[in-house]
């Protein structure tokens, strides 16, 4: 009688247990369905400001400092400023740096008139690492990502045009905050894999990842051996505030690794603005 109560005991403990492990799982899947990419792009927004303020927003002019360095060698800093600006669908982002003893490296500068990217030479000869790579994926720019809300161009005020697809990616970890994540590919398409971030808790835009991972044969004595060189572009955006009716980040780091089978090369600017101006003319010539 007491193996047959014990056995009973068993047998009800490890339905309610399976009971509880499929409840849980149905809600989590019921959890992540409720948060379709068209809610958090729309509840994102709304973070940003009313669609009367955004609207009402034509022009964009966001200035402040700005730091540029080696990761790898971390002697080569520099100091400078820099802006952003934006219309319609122009854009600018360039920063200005003292030259020093240990670095010639002046000047950062990205910008669209409308219908094609220009990231200008540094030097006579060479772009920087981070020019070559938004010059070579210059979809990126073309539809508004890179910059994210800081500008007036940004994406996901415009999706339907500026974005061919979304998907949910479900739901991770930076640092403490719980972030949803949505994959994404630009209108007329990209090689990259583009994953942008947004905080579970406000749905304010705290990173973007741009990802390419390119294969090239060793040498043909190699017998289809390959090298793998990988390229990862990472945007964070942190220090919001509220600024004349619109929620924007005030810092703004821009993080570049080239992982080759010799070499890793990682770059990394740190942009804080101070200054923010909307609905200033912006003539066409700044973005030539």
């Amino acid at each position: 009688m007491l193996k047959i109560k014990f056995y009973r005991f068993v047998w009800q403990t490890s339905v309610c247990a399976l009971c509880f492990l499929s409840l849980a799982v149905d809600g989590a899947a019921q959890d992540n369905s409720k948060m379709k990419p068209e809610e958090i792009v729309a509840k994102h927004l709304v973070a940003i400001g009313t669609p009367e303020m955004l609207a009402s927003v034509s022009s964009r002019i966001i200035a402040g400092k700005s730091q540029a360095r080696d990761v790898i060698s971390t002697i080569t800093t520099v100091q400078g400023n820099s802006v952003l600006a934006s219309t319609k669908d122009k854009s600018l982002l360039r920063m200005k740096f003292n030259v020093t003893d240990a670095s010639d490296y002046s000047r950062e500068e990205v910008v669209f008139d409308g219908k094609k990217v220009n990231t200008p030479f540094i030097t006579e000869s060479k772009r920087s690492a981070l020019g070559n790579f938004l010059f070579s994926y210059n979809e990126i720019v073309k539809q508004g990502l890179f910059g994210g809300s800081l500008n007036s161009t940004w994406a996901l005020l415009d999706a339907k045009s500026k974005i061919s697809k979304f998907s949910y990616e479900g739901k991770e970890k930076i640092g403490d905050k719980e972030v949803y994540v949505l994959r994404c590919v630009p209108r007329g398409g990209s090689a990259l894999t583009i994953k942008l971030y947004f905080d579970a808790n406000t749905f304010q835009h705290v990173r973007s990842t741009y990802y390419q991972v390119t294969t090239s044969p060793i040498t043909t004595a190699d017998q289809g051996l390959v090298s793998e060189t990988r390229y990862k572009l990472e945007e964070d955006f942190s220090g919001y505030k509220k600024i004349s009716g619109l929620t924007l980040p005030t810092n703004y780091k821009i993080n570049y690794t080239i992982d080759t089978p010799s070499r890793l090369s990682q770059f990394e600017w740190l942009l804080k603005f101070s200054q923010f101006t909307y609905n200033q003319e912006l003539k066409p010539e700044l973005f030539q």
